[in-house]
């Protein structure tokens, strides 16, 4: 009898949620960045299920979506957040035993499961969008804790817009919804549904090149070899019948060079008057292309349009559908070939107009100065960091004498990018397709951006 009461509690208790829900309230806890909201009805009463905005917390969850976005690990925000007693989700709640404070930041606090939807940058409800029903919680009858499942689809609600509470920016969400990605580990997140990677590409970069060296001898990668010092892994590990590069390199000497290089190296005046004179060839040549090649392809796709009409009216009349099903799979395949070939020739044709900025090189030079100061900024470092590292291609390092020469080659696409944006760290749009463009006229044996230190 006690179980059946409390399996029509609980009845009664989803059924009130759920219209709760279905009247646009909040039908569970609040969440954190906002707080409860006092109004009252005409008769006195207190209107359940209303929240609002918490200001103060709102501008931690803005402050964490910028700081991942930027580059910090959700440990390392964490643990600043805790330095700067910032009060985390649900503190002030105490443990069953008497005087310890239950809660403070952690790392899965801001990441959680973004497969159920869980944690700080998981949680839509900060880009106004309600939830209901995602998961349910069961209790073990043996040990007493709570264990959360997530309900079929079937059983989940259709979040509701409640644009009045929306805390984070599309913009900032779909840069931190990128970083996850980038991120993403295992093969049953459903952010990236891909085969696991090797695990040393799921570890977080400890060194401003790391992955990026490798010895221009035998071409083994460069790592660690000491404390404070890089060397190849081939000659170390295979002796020098392998390699016969003993040369070893500092690390903050190493930092220093790249910087340097960076700064005072990269985008010569030589080198970019030839590669602006390849670029323009190139887009004429593509801009041509396109011309003579859409006349084709617009034809094609009317034709395919046209039989899959037929194929429509032909159902429609009562003739057997399964007698078309390879014939309207092909014809679909194609139209989506042809609708993504004009696409790009739309891109090919509007290329051409695209023009590199005549100061590219000073711009390029002010905003790499600027970067190479934040990165000696501990607070800035973490986004310097990425965006260093972007910039750059690969180094190699070469033996000559006694003496460690490095080459360094940048990365083409993401200097024209960080010299695209401005300060407001927004790029301007169709920079993507504009910079895949620039890729392809860069192309192998055009390498303007490869120099010696």
């Amino acid at each position: 009898m006690n179980a059946d009461a409390l399996a029509v509690i609980s009845t009664k208790t989803r059924d009130a949620l759920r219209h709760r829900f279905q009247l646009g309230q909040n039908p569970g806890g609040i969440a954190y960045g906002y707080r409860t909201k006092i109004e009252h009805d005409a008769r006195g009463e207190r209107i359940r299920g209303l929240v609002e905005i918490d200001p103060a917390q709102a501008q931690i969850v803005i402050r964490i979506f910028e700081e991942y976005v930027a580059g910090r690990s959700p440990d390392a925000i964490a643990k600043q957040l805790n330095r700067e007693a910032i009060p985390a989700p649900r503190s002030g709640k105490r443990d069953k035993k008497p005087g310890v404070v239950r809660a403070m930041w952690a790392a899965n606090t801001i990441t959680g499961n973004a497969q159920r939807g869980t944690g700080l940058l998981n949680n839509i409800r900060y880009i106004g969008l309600r939830p209901f029903e995602k998961q349910q919680f069961r209790k073990n009858p043996e040990t007493g804790r709570r264990h959360s499942f997530v309900n079929p689809a079937d059983k989940q609600q259709q979040p509701i817009k409640v644009p009045e509470l929306r805390i984070v920016s599309d913009e900032l969400w779909q840069a931190v919804k990128a970083r996850q990605e980038k991120l993403s580990t295992g093969p049953r997140s459903t952010i990236q549904k891909t085969a696991r990677r090797p695990f040393w590409e799921q570890q977080r970069p400890r060194y401003l090149l790391s992955g990026k060296m490798t010895c221009g001898e035998c071409g083994s990668a460069f790592a660690k070899g000491g404390k404070h010092r890089f060397r190849c892994q081939g000659s170390a590990k295979k002796g020098e019948a392998f390699c016969t590069n003993r040369l070893s390199v500092r690390q903050d000497d190493l930092d220093r060079r790249i910087l340097a290089g960076l700064q005072n190296e990269l985008m010569q005046a030589e080198v970019l008057d030839a590669f602006q004179e390849e670029y323009a060839v190139e887009t004429a040549r593509l801009s041509k292309l396109s011309d003579s090649l859409r006349p084709v392809h617009e034809r094609e796709h009317a034709e395919v349009a046209e039989k899959l009409s037929m194929l429509k009216s032909a159902i429609m009349k009562g003739v057997d559908p399964t007698m078309f099903v390879e014939e309207m799979n092909q014809l679909l395949a194609r139209q989506q070939t042809l609708e993504s070939q004009l696409a790009i020739n739309d891109v090919d044709t509007h290329v051409g107009d695209i023009v590199l900025q005549p100061d590219l090189a000073a711009l390029y030079h002010s905003k790499i100065s600027a970067l190479t100061d934040a990165f000696e900024d501990e607070a800035l470092r973490a986004e310097a960091f990425e965006k260093i590292r972007e910039l750059i291609a690969g180094v190699v390092f070469v033996p000559e004498g006694d003496e460690l020469a490095i080459h360094l080659r940048g990365e083409l696409v993401s200097i024209l990018e960080l010299c695209a944006c401005s300060d407001t760290k927004k790029p301007p749009a169709g920079l993507t397709e504009e910079a895949l463009q620039i890729k392809l006229v860069a192309g192998v044996g055009f390498e303007p951006t490869t120099f010696r230190l």
